[in-house]
């Protein structure tokens, strides 16, 4: 490669950096479900008033049998924090663990099986690139560049239609359009 042909691919990468670097990057918006859901638990004779994040992603992490919640809110306020730092370590502390069962104790952050970097031996499995959202792309817009609008809210109309759809997709997945689609767009439906 001559000497031109590296100077001018630096010099359109530097440029592409620049024009992705200076774009204006949209702001995330959440549907609030998280602070809209809440649960009183007592924990050392105080009544304290927590999110339950019953509508966010919570799997691996310890769980109540009884209630299908989580046995401890803060639990999901490490995962926040492991996401928002980056930092390996962050992930590795993120309490893990099967759902309780009757007669568990409670979780205790000294007991391997509560935590995932102690729970070697342990029947735990930790997730899967839980940090690939923080990776860096060469290709494209960076991940964080991009947005998308936020979940319907739980009890919503939107969301009551999207399960509706989901719904419907998976009654009539079997059903060839033949049977479904009938002269001016009536649906008939000869299989149920």
């Amino acid at each position: 490669m001559n000497s031109f042909r590296r100077e001018r691919a630096r010099q359109i990468r530097y440029t592409a950096a620049d024009l992705a670097f200076n774009r204006p990057h949209p702001r995330h918006v959440a549907n609030d479900d998280e602070q809209k859901f809440r649960r009183v638990i007592e924990e050392k004779g105080e009544n304290n008033n927590k999110p339950s994040y019953l509508t966010s992603f919570t799997k691996g992490m310890p769980h109540d049998y009884k209630t299908g919640l989580l046995l401890n809110p803060d639990d999901f306020e490490w995962f926040i924090r492991a996401i928002d730092s980056g930092d390996v370590r962050d992930f590795i502390d993120t309490p893990l663990g099967p759902p309780q069962e009757d007669g568990d104790e409670e979780p205790d952050p000294e007991n391997p099986k509560w935590k995932s970097h102690k729970a070697k031996g342990a029947k735990l499995r930790a997730w899967e690139s839980q940090g690939a959202g923080l990776a860096f792309d060469l290709e494209g817009p960076d991940c964080w560049a991009v947005t998308m609008p936020p979940a319907p809210a739980l009890g919503s109309d939107e969301l009551i239609a999207e399960m509706a759809e989901v719904y419907a997709q998976a009654l009539l997945r079997d059903v060839p359009f033949t049977d479904i689609v009938k002269g001016h767009g009536e649906i008939e439906c000869q299989t149920f």
